[in-house]
């Protein structure tokens, strides 16, 4: 397996598992799963990440090219601020969901997630237009319960909330959960996605919860950590919580 030749220095202070490792990206973590024909990456961090990637896939004896697939968690700009640089790099085909591609294929214009304030939406309006990837063709629109292509054992589970078009990626073989922003970990503590920057939080509250339907036992993040032992159970606690607020 590929995954056997992984070194330490692929991931710097990042993690790595059964059939996954993450490397660092500008502004979030890049994961890369292994499927039968080939590696996946998900997520590619914002503008610049690139080196980054190059370096941890190298680390783990790796390159660009080898990569068959990129996979999109959401279209957020610290997830696929860096997709046109990495698929051009790669010559891979690239997958999101529905409800999500024409944010990545041109189709439609990326929205300012800083919406709080006028003033703050005004000033930041040309640095996150910057922040978004060029246009890039979507080859493959993701829906609740698909599989990769090129993968027979990752599982699509669309969980709305953070963004329409958000999903997380299940590995029934190695029992992992990859939330991208559906969930966060800081401190040590489970969370739901940052409320600032999520579009529909009551629809990200049920996502959560339909996330107990499968079988896992660790959680990986974008941002933070992963949870490797007992991760139902403390997602089982935190919608317990939802439920008594």
């Amino acid at each position: 397996m590929m995954f056997g030749r992984l070194k330490k220095m692929a991931v710097g202070p990042y993690a790595h598992g059964p059939g996954i490792f993450q490397i660092r990206g500008v502004g979030a973590r890049v994961s890369v799963l292994e499927s039968g024909d080939g590696p996946v990456l998900v997520d590619t961090g914002m503008r610049g990440s690139a080196p980054f990637i190059s370096a941890g896939l190298s680390g783990a004896g790796m390159s660009f090219p080898d990569i068959r697939l990129i996979v999109l968690t959401h279209f957020h700009p610290d997830h696929s601020g860096g997709l046109h640089g990495a698929a051009r790099l790669a010559d891979a085909e690239v997958a999101a969901h529905e409800h999500d591609y024409p944010f990545l294929n041109g189709d439609r214009v990326p929205p300012n997630l800083f919406t709080r304030h006028r003033l703050t939406t005004k000033i930041t309006r040309p640095l996150v237009r910057w922040m978004y990837s060029q246009p890039v063709d979507v080859n493959h629109r993701l829906n609740d319960g698909d599989s990769l292509p090129l993968d027979d054992g990752i599982r699509v589970i669309h969980t709305p909330g953070h963004t329409t078009g958000s999903i997380t990626l299940l590995s029934e073989e190695h029992g992992w959960l990859l939330v991208g922003d559906a969930l966060q970990h800081r401190f040590g503590r489970l969370n739901g996605p940052a409320s600032y920057v999520t579009q529909d939080y009551a629809a990200a509250r049920a996502s959560i919860e339909k996330l107990l339907q499968y079988d896992f036992d660790s959680i990986w993040f974008s941002h933070f950590p992963p949870i490797r032992g007992g991760a139902k159970q403390r997602l089982s606690r935190l919608v317990d919580s939802h439920t008594g607020s």
